[in-house]
């Protein structure tokens, strides 16, 4: 009898270490980022809010996956630049764990959305209140 609890696989882009049977918790950054879209697609705000804050409660324990590169993948080429909440969780990952932007297969991710690029130097050189990310850690 199949296990009700049973978390289906969400195989993250060039990722060797996940297994078919049993999904990482980091895959579910990609799922809620999909959702996401599909919130946009089909108009239902509070489908995408409460996406969006699903994401922040993964991305806080798993930042280092790789599935968050899928996620924001996702966020940056399915919706349009207006549609921000989504990104704007990503960037803000990016942000609290700038130590990512040391490794070269995100410096390459990187490089493929510069959007993305644009968008978290820009929240580096001074964190947005308008992009709901509270204000700037630099002393005034």
């Amino acid at each position: 009898m199949p296990d009700d609890n049973a978390e289906i696989a969400i195989p993250c882009a060039d990722d060797p270490t996940v297994k078919e049977t049993v999904a990482p918790d980091g895959s579910h950054l990609i799922l809620h980022s999909k959702v996401f879209t599909l919130a946009h697609i089909y108009d239902i705000s509070r489908l995408g809010d409460l996406s969006v804050e699903k994401f922040k409660a993964v991305a806080r324990s798993q930042w280092r996956s790789r599935c968050l590169l899928d996620a924001a993948r996702e966020a940056y080429i399915a919706t349009p630049p207006a549609v921000s909440k989504m990104r704007e969780a990503v960037v803000k990952t990016f942000y609290l764990h700038r130590e990512l932007l040391d490794e070269d297969f995100i410096k390459e991710f990187l490089l493929e959305i510069p959007h993305l690029t644009l968008d978290i130097m820009m929240y580096m050189n001074k964190p947005s209140p308008s992009l709901g990310f509270g204000s700037s850690r630099r002393p005034a």
